[in-house]
């Protein structure tokens, strides 16, 4: 049985079927309108092959977003409790390759948490190629700003509005019945949205943050319960300047900063392609003075294999982690961490190591 996941990209489009609605979508820029399209895809159960991709139809010429169809879909799951996760990937995506990896995380997620998310895959026009496509990567990110945030803004708003609208009247219905029925609804919730950023996933999430700030004048609701910055190519002072994660707190009620001090692309990053220090490999430049609703957490003894920068879906204690944390359960509760008071992070560990915290945050 093929997982379905669902997209929204403004990369080029590159094929259709014979009624001209998009199927494919190359690495350049969009620069016709729509400037943003959505959809969902089908993709094989064992996360290698794409099988379908369907684009809404409900998109007008005039319009960034219109795709109601695919919003309505997302909202009738978020109705019936499903949490979202919003997905933004990292360098070296195809359109392709970016459908498939986010079908490999709802699989592994929904397996290690034993309950079901919708995928949302923000597919930028990363080039998928490895030599050479870095900077232009980032050129593409940077540029995505304008159409990914206020296309992201759009949709975020319209999927919680509706949820907790229909949610709230289904609310007030039920309670007028008997006390069975205002029982069994107290175990009822609207499904929450999330964000998860990798990589070099973590600048675009920047720049549509900054896109963000401006369409709301800094204001921004808090629209998000969890958000997860995971090897994060993105600066060490980026929680402490306005241009970069400074507001980002402000959208969500906790966000999870994991980071790896072997991280081999991250290590390229910073001493080939001229970036400074990476918030993926130590964590905040400042750590002590980062917003209460962050936490760190340092994966380096779990972090294993050639590369160590895809620890979140290669290693089961970090998926275990990150499970917990969409469950919702306190960073201080979480079994398997270790809190450092001097670096004010977790340290996930082996069950067999017998390290013990100092302090215990509240």
């Amino acid at each position: 049985m093929a997982i379905e996941v669902f997209f929204g990209t403004n990369r080029n489009v590159k094929k259709c079927n014979q009624d001209q609605t998009p199927i494919d979508f190359g690495i350049e820029l969009n620069n016709k309108k729509p400037l943003l399209y959505f959809g969902k895809a089908k993709v094989s159960n064992n996360s290698e092959n794409l099988e379908e991709v369907h684009t809404s139809k409900n998109i007008s010429s005039e319009e960034l977003c219109c795709s109601q169809d695919i919003f309505n879909e997302i909202e009738d799951r978020m109705y019936r409790g499903i949490d979202t996760i919003v997905f933004f990937h990292g360098f070296y995506n195809s359109f392709e390759s970016s459908l498939i990896g986010a079908t490999e995380l709802k699989r592994l997620y929904e397996t290690e948490g034993n309950r079901e998310y919708t995928m949302i895959v923000l597919s930028w026009p990363s080039d998928g190629e490895l030599l050479f496509a870095y900077d232009d990567d980032r050129r593409d990110a940077r540029e995505s700003r304008k159409v990914l945030g206020e296309g992201f803004y759009k949709m975020s708003q319209f999927l919680i509005e509706l949820c907790w609208l229909k949610y709230s009247q289904k609310t007030i219905s039920d309670t007028s019945g008997s006390e069975s029925v205002k029982k069994k609804n107290n175990k009822t919730r609207c499904g929450r949205l999330h964000i998860m950023a990798h990589s070099m996933g973590n600048y675009v999430l920047r720049h549509v943050l900054q896109e963000l700030c401006k369409i709301t004048g800094g204001r921004m609701p808090q629209l998000f319960d969890e958000i997860f910055l995971i090897a994060a190519d993105e600066d060490e002072d980026s929680f402490e300047h306005k241009n970069k994660f400074k507001f980002l707190p402000r959208l969500a009620k906790r966000i999870s900063v994991y980071f790896n001090q072997s991280d081999i692309p991250l290590i390229i990053s910073d001493l080939f392609m001229g970036n400074m220090d990476r918030l993926g490999s130590e964590g905040p430049r400042k750590p002590h003075k980062i917003p209460s609703n962050v936490s760190l957490i340092n994966c380096k003894n779990v972090a294993k294999g050639l590369l160590e920068h895809d620890y979140h879906k290669t290693e089961q204690k970090v998926r275990k982690d990150i499970s917990y944390v969409l469950l919702g359960k306190k960073s201080k509760d979480i079994p398997g961490r270790v809190y450092f008071s001097e670096t004010n992070s977790y340290h996930l560990i082996d069950s067999e190591q017998a390290t013990q915290p100092d302090i215990l945050v509240p």
